[in-house]
């Protein structure tokens, strides 16, 4: 079941704080709170970037969704990874043509072939 509402996502984390007495004693690390993440959270809109923040700040909740998110990083990044891998397989192909062309003239290298070639390779 999936929680959407930040005081349901870290309601185990949000108890009540003891106070404390060195609060504006300057020095150190700053430290987040609770009160911080469930705020943080309250504003980062439901989705991926959410689910990201839930994985950094509540861990345990996250291995139960492990699969869940691994999907939606894959369909956010596969098409991407596709597009250019394509690309560099057509870079590739329009070199090899290019430099096998060249050969095609009975050793003359043109002016346009060698334009092409510098080309193709920029693009590779």
């Amino acid at each position: 079941m999936r929680m959407n509402k930040a005081r349901e996502l870290l309601a185990s984390r949000m108890g009540p704080t003891t106070q404390r007495f060195d609060a504006g004693c300057g020095g150190g690390r700053p430290e987040l709170t609770t009160q911080d993440i469930g705020a943080a959270l309250a504003y980062v809109p439901d989705g991926l970037g959410r689910e990201l923040l839930e994985v950094l700040w509540w861990p345990e909740s996250a291995s139960r969704r492990r699969e869940h998110l691994r999907q939606a990083l894959i369909g956010l990044v596969a098409p991407e990874f596709t597009r250019q891998l394509h690309a560099l397989s057509d870079a590739r192909t329009e070199f090899g043509i290019a430099k096998a062309s060249m050969g095609w003239g009975g050793g003359q290298v043109t002016g346009a072939q060698r334009r092409e070639l510098l080309r193709t390779e920029q693009a590779l």
